[in-house]
């Protein structure tokens, strides 16, 4: 990622190191790390999602099944997942999401369900593409978060 995410030696500041205690699994660890903090984060903290509101995640990777607990967590309603992946958007399904989108389908999906746009947008994928998408998802005066991660040639093509 450009940020020597994946070194094995890093020095740091000891405020946000949090030690994982050695019985804990790394696929499980890993979530704490990055996906369920970011995603979750957009919703709760970013977004200061309230009770009721109309959320949408797209993409439905870590970061994006994490914005849809988070949502859910949160009391939104309905909470909305997108992405072209059949089994992704099943898994949102029972982690919590109430409707599941195709991209293609999203958008008046979206605005037919919420009578002309979602609240909260989140958009988990790193693409413009996708950005533009959420905008256009979101009501008017509603928020749009971004946490996706662009593609690694995107990222470092600068700085090559």
């Amino acid at each position: 990622m450009c940020v020597s995410a994946f070194s094995e030696r890093a020095v740091l500041a000891q405020e946000p190191v949090v030690p994982i205690p050695q019985d804990i699994p790394f696929t499980v660890a890993s979530t704490f790390g990055c996906a369920v903090l970011t995603g979750d984060g957009a919703v709760i903290n970013t977004a200061s999602l309230r009770p009721g509101q109309s959320t949408v995640a797209h993409g439905l990777g870590g970061v994006g099944l994490a914005a849809v607990l988070g949502a859910r967590a949160a009391g939104a309603y309905p909470v909305i997942a997108v992405d072209p992946v059949p089994e992704k958007r099943e898994r949102a399904l029972q982690l919590g999401a109430t409707h599941a989108y195709t991209p293609g389908e999203a958008v008046e999906a979206i605005h037919d369900l919420t009578s002309g746009g979602a609240e909260l947008a989140v958009e988990a994928v790193g693409s413009p593409k996708v950005m533009a998408v959420c905008l256009t998802a979101v009501a008017r005066g509603g928020t749009a978060v971004s946490v996706g991660l662009p593609a690694l040639d995107r990222v470092c093509r600068s700085r090559r």
